[in-house]
């Protein structure tokens, strides 16, 4: 049996405890936090999800709201805005309030549901397989340094309009 995190006494999973637990998952996706809310350790949560295929698959759906809450939320925050402070007059009117919006927010999300917007560039190796390098670790200097020394490099072909090589005009012959 398992027992009560500090105080050594066995605690029981009720059906009680298992519906806390998948609403409090709901709200916030952290297995271990919504244990510690119904009073039961991690293991205890690892031991029912591999004991029973329904109660992992209301894990599952629990956390699968829940991260849709979150997107939700990003979402807003990036598009709609949130309200940052309020704007007066001189006179003390209110005229309205400034917005703050959330840029890297809205990039995390495009990156993580649209491959195009992901710091990542795909170029045809030796016999047509695909090479792929991860840019996510380069700043934003070394990723122009590293374009420029791409438009430098003589290309058969271009990999991508975006990143096609430049052509280079020869300066006139004098004669």
């Amino acid at each position: 049996m398992l027992r009560a995190r500090g105080t050594g006494m066995p605690v029981a999973f009720t059906p009680k405890r298992r519906r806390v637990f998948l609403e409090q998952l709901e709200v916030v996706p952290n297995i271990a936090l919504a244990a510690r809310k119904v009073g039961v350790t991690t293991a205890c949560i690892r031991y029912h999800r591999k004991k029973s295929k329904d109660f992992e698959d209301l894990v599952q759906e629990s956390l699968e709201v829940a991260i849709g809450s979150l997107e939700e939320a990003a979402r807003k925050r990036g598009v709609e805005g949130v309200v940052r402070r309020p704007i007066f007059d001189r006179h003390g009117n209110q005229l309205g309030v400034e917005m703050e919006y959330s840029d890297s927010l809205l990039s995390k999300m495009l990156s993580a549901h649209h491959p195009s917007y992901r710091k990542q560039i795909e170029v045809t190796g030796a016999g047509g397989s695909p090479l792929k390098v991860d840019l996510t670790a380069l700043g934003s200097g070394d990723l122009e340094l590293l374009l420029e020394a791409a438009k430098k490099v003589s290309l058969p072909e271009p990999i991508d309009a975006e990143f096609a090589p430049v052509p280079v005009l020869a300066p006139p012959q004098t004669r």
